[in-house]
């Protein structure tokens, strides 16, 4: 899987709605605008956009029987540190029914942005003193 690289996102929607500035270094179809209604004010005061970054990990697909699914990982690390997060949070989702056509680009996509923001707000809905803890094991 191809990696995509670290995307700024600078949201200027009303502030009920949208939190502030947050850097985001994500892998896989899902990026930071099908996160960003999940990005809370708490977590940009407390994560500032220069010093830390959301790592979000994304994929979805259909098994061999038909059945499709998706699932995202994602955490706080350090700027710039492209390492996986020590905590991480995680959501996962596949199909009861099997499909017998298989799952087109946009399908995917829907599908991983799904899991991204459900990883996304289970990570938000922590204490956010909880949600980062440094990597012992950082590159």
């Amino acid at each position: 899987m191809k990696k995509q690289s670290l995307l700024t996102l600078l949201l200027s929607a009303s502030p009920a709605i949208f939190a502030g500035q947050f850097s985001i270094n994500y892998y896989g179809p899902a990026g930071a605008n099908d996160i960003s209604s999940e990005v809370t004010d708490e977590f940009t005061k407390a994560y500032p956009f220069g010093k830390y970054e959301i790592y979000l990990y994304s994929d979805a697909g259909q098994l061999s029987g038909g059945k499709r699914y998706c699932y995202a990982i994602a955490g706080v690390i350090p700027k710039n540190s492209k390492q996986m997060p020590s905590l991480r949070y995680t959501s996962m989702q596949v199909t009861n029914d099997s499909y017998d056509d298989v799952m087109n680009v946009g399908e995917i996509n829907n599908s991983a942005a799904i899991c991204a923001r459900g990883a996304v707000k289970n990570m938000m809905s922590d204490k956010m003193s909880n949600i980062y803890k440094p990597n012992k094991k950082a590159l």
